[in-house]
């Protein structure tokens, strides 16, 4: 369950033709110098320093400069927090936290596995809280995205009270969530706790019992956390833990 982020610079960008190409995930170029041409398809966007392109998986693009344009780019998963179906351009990006967030990923991603996806998620949460959304539904899907990422180890979360503090009608605004994340809020929220208790195995192994990282990851009853484990990740805890412990 772990994310993995694949980060990549370049330092320049020669005034000759790249080729185009595509990745099975999704793409955030951060712009951190010069000036240039990101091409996607048969569409065109001037970007620059301060800017972060998002291009959607499976889709072709290049980057041109005759002007030392410098990047950084950060493939992976997104979708636990946006989908991007369409490029998107993001401005008026901060030195002191986008790009910083961006250069530290690219410095710790294989040193330091655990605190590149630590880096990547913050990297994520920034491009979330700045993506120019106009669409009001977009927004109140966004804000319970947020409330559930925060609140996800708290037992008594209520997914149907965030449904209905939206301002829609709650099957209106769940049909909505599913459509805009690909999974139900409650499914979402699975995810999540799973993903906790998973990265606690990793971390403590034998040191905290499952019967703790079950409350941990916001399951006061361990019957129930046992079932959602093995549907999210196809195991039990327990042979999760054992199969941690042989790695």
């Amino acid at each position: 369950m772990k994310m993995r982020f694949i980060v990549g610079k370049a330092s320049r960008y020669l005034d000759r033709p790249l080729p185009f190409h595509e990745h099975k995930e999704n793409e955030a170029i951060v712009y951190f110098g010069g000036t240039g041409t990101l091409h996607i398809d048969d569409r065109t966007f001037a970007v620059e320093e301060g800017m972060i392109a998002l291009v959607p998986p499976n889709t072709k693009h290049r980057n041109t400069s005759p002007n030392a344009l410098q990047a950084i780019f950060v493939r992976g998963d997104f979708n636990h927090l946006f989908q991007v179906t369409e490029p998107l351009l993001i401005r008026g990006v901060d030195r002191n936290e986008g790009l910083l967030l961006a250069q530290l990923l690219l410095e710790n991603q294989h040193e330091k596995p655990d605190y590149a996806e630590a880096l990547g998620n913050a990297l994520s949460y920034y491009i979330l809280n700045h993506m120019n959304i106009q669409n009001p539904v977009e927004q109140a899907v966004s804000r319970i995205i947020q409330a559930l990422t925060a609140q996800y180890n708290d037992p008594c979360l209520s997914v149907t009270d965030l449904l209905n503090q939206s301002g829609y009608a709650e099957d209106y605004i769940r049909a909505c969530f599913k459509r805009t994340v690909g999974s139900t809020p409650n499914g979402y929220l699975t995810i999540l706790r799973i993903r906790h208790a998973c990265q606690m195995i990793d971390a403590y192994k034998t040191v905290i019992p499952l019967s703790e990282v079950a409350e941990q990851s916001g399951y006061l009853d361990y019957v129930n956390f046992c079932r959602r484990f093995k549907q999210v990740m196809g195991i039990s805890p327990q042979q999760y833990k054992n199969k941690t412990q042989l790695d």
